[in-house]
């Protein structure tokens, strides 16, 4: 579970609603769900994921007022255009 103050400190510059991706052990990125760059950072993401020694998940979840869920994962196939 986050600290009731995770969404807060995030509130001002990206809004309530965020995108989170634990990369690895050490690394949570951070993107607004509104307006947000998630899809033209996804390639990136996935060459980390697939470089770094102690990965966690592709999988993006959703944090708002209701709490934390899953709605996707990055695809390992992703590609700039």
């Amino acid at each position: 579970a986050f600290s009731d103050q995770f969404r807060v400190k995030f509130e001002e510059t990206m809004g309530k609603s965020l995108y989170l991706v634990f990369i690895d052990r050490y690394v949570i990125y951070v993107f607004p769900a509104v307006g947000g760059t998630l899809e033209d950072y996804g390639p990136a993401l996935v060459d980390e994921f697939q470089s770094t020694p102690l990965p966690v998940s592709l999988e993006v979840f959703f944090l708002n007022d209701d709490g934390l869920r899953v709605i996707g994962e990055l695809s390992r196939n992703a590609t700039p255009e």
